[in-house]
């Protein structure tokens, strides 16, 4: 096998230490920084391919791809540390700490390195996750999501040559349906999510924990979708959702969150209040924490994205009920934690447009971008069948 040369691109490493930062993204430590070329190619200095790691983290990742090139097996000997398992923890814990583009880069190892021993699922739903992360930070990077789409997934989908499980193309549609969900392409994202119920089917009834979350959270995206087109068969939807979604308490406060802006859609205040005083009694450790504004209690409990969500939720309620100044503060804190996550803060909305707003303030991707994504998940949708 030809080894490929190197090619150094400096304003490639420039952009890509913009959106990772300086720190390495496998263990958060400011080592003296490497790039590490996420698919393998020395040859490729796109920016969304090259990832800030520490030079231990980088040998270990090269070591592993060499010597899963030679072996694919699930008994290759790599890094513990560095195992799709432990890339796809780690993710979670940088997306719970707010820091998403670095879930991101993450998620993205984590189908590389799952493409290389050939499970091909995994690929897919790591790629499909490292999509998900990018969310709020979406509206900069709309390239990391081309790439990730036109490349990682694209492959993972090739190479699997139709041999895809219920659960994964379940799981694929889902998280299409939550993306189109998020851009407010309601009747796109109901159509992706009613063939994710219907590849769910056979889900339901199986007692694996994972096979039933992804069920339930089908049915609560279903629900949410359902909350944005006026239709109230969505809170239907949400019962059965929690249902399968058990005591998870990300998930309960999702589905109490958008039941509140539901409600509050209608303008019906109590009920949303009611929901709203629902969010406060979930754990002790929330008492006095949202309504004392103590937006870092509220993320040890529920992690970064649904504390934003929280007090977003809770801007607009104040505004609605008329207490301008109560629905500014919450606003204000919203807005503060908000910066500290995402790069470009000079496109961040005024306190009162968060006040007055039913979904977080992120900017949509541009027409041509959502057209593409959506005729390419398509492809390969029929390409998965």
């Amino acid at each position: 096998m030809i080894k490929k040369k190197r090619i150094k691109n400096v304003e490639a490493v420039r952009a890509s230490g913009r959106m990772f930062g300086t720190a390495c993204v496998v263990c958060g430590k400011p080592y003296t920084i490497d790039t590490h070329h996420c698919d393998g190619d020395p040859s490729n200095p796109e920016w969304q391919n090259l990832y800030p790691v520490c030079p231990n983290e980088n040998q270990g990742l090269e070591r592993s791809m060499a010597i899963l090139l030679s072996n694919p097996q699930p008994d290759a000997d790599l890094d513990d540390h560095l195992s799709v398992a432990c890339l796809t923890k780690k993710a979670f814990e940088w997306q719970r700490a707010g820091r998403f583009e670095l879930a991101h880069a993450c998620f993205k190892l984590a189908s590389q390195i799952s493409f290389e021993r050939e499970w091909y699922n995994h690929a897919i739903q790591n790629s499909m996750l490292s999509i998900w992360a990018l969310r709020p930070i979406l509206f900069e990077y709309e390239l990391c999501l081309k790439d990730t789409v036109n490349v990682a997934l694209d492959q993972a989908v090739k190479a699997a040559q139709g041999r895809i499980p219920s659960f994964t193309k379940a799981d694929y549609c889902r998280h299409v349906g939550a993306l189109f969900h998020g851009e407010d392409r309601q009747d796109w994202a109901r159509f992706w999510l009613m063939i994710a119920q219907q590849n769910s089917q056979g889900l339901r009834s199986n007692y694996r924990t994972e096979e039933k979350i992804l069920a339930g959270r089908i049915d609560q995206h279903l629900g949410f979708v359902s909350f944005r087109l006026g239709d109230p068969s969505g809170i239907r939807l949400v019962q059965i959702s929690s249902e399968y979604l058990g005591e998870h308490m990300y998930h309960k406060a999702n589905n109490i969150q958008h039941l509140a802006h539901f409600y509050l859609d209608r303008n019906d205040l109590n009920a949303a209040g009611s929901m709203i005083e629902q969010l406060a009694y979930q754990s002790p450790r929330l008492e006095g924490a949202i309504n004392g504004g103590n937006f870092s209690a509220v993320v040890d409990v529920y992690g970064t994205w649904m504390a934003l969500a929280i007090f977003q939720l809770h801007a607009r309620f104040h505004h609605m009920l008329g207490k301008t100044n109560t629905a500014v503060d919450y606003a204000q804190i919203f807005l503060k934690n908000l910066g500290s996550k995402i790069t470009n803060q000079g496109s961040l909305p005024f306190p009162g447009e968060i006040a007055m707003g039913s979904s977080l303030p992120f900017k949509r991707l541009s027409d041509p971008t959502i057209d593409m994504l959506h005729r390419k998940f398509f492809n390969l949708w029929n390409l998965m069948q």
